[in-house]
């Protein structure tokens, strides 16, 4: 059985057992783990992990020849200064 689907079962029983007892029915536990499953699942969590290593890989790439390591340099700004500029276009239209 896979981790997700022993976790998924462990909560769905909790759930019902919660119920039984005399809880209310709603559903949280597996609205949250479906989103803690989306979140790990996601594009986030390797991000965060290439993160750190980033700079290491500039470094090397520039050792190799700087005009890579500097283009290198170049695309990684470019694409953070991207990811500002979407995150600003659209922080407003989310938010309604």
């Amino acid at each position: 059985m896979s981790r997700t689907a022993s976790v998924a079962t462990a909560t769905f029983a909790a759930a019902i057992e919660r119920r039984d007892g005399g809880g209310s029915s709603d559903e949280q536990g597996l609205r949250d783990l479906g989103q803690v499953r989306a979140f790990l699942g996601g594009p986030v969590v390797p991000t965060m992990f290439d993160l750190p290593v980033a700079p290491l890989y500039i470094a090397v790439v520039y050792f190799i020849h700087p005009d890579l390591g500097l283009i290198t340099l170049a695309g990684g700004v470019v694409l953070g200064l991207l990811a500002l500029f979407n995150q600003m276009l659209t922080k407003r239209p989310l938010a309604k």
